[in-house]
């Protein structure tokens, strides 16, 4: 298996559009519980999306 991004050790500038992202779907009107859905298949493909924060 692949390691996933170590988000600290990212380039400058990284992290904000990913936080843009996920502010954004937080704000969208999905319910929680489906954006956790989302969030935990990422996890099991591999998705970048783990990376997000809430």
């Amino acid at each position: 298996m692949q390691s996933r991004i170590d988000y600290g050790k990212a380039p400058g500038g990284t992290m904000k559009p990913m936080q843009a992202v996920q502010q954004y779907a937080n704000g969208s009107g999905l319910e929680p519980r489906l954006l956790e859905l989302v969030k935990r298949a990422s996890q099991i493909n591999g998705c970048a999306y783990v990376g997000w924060t809430a």
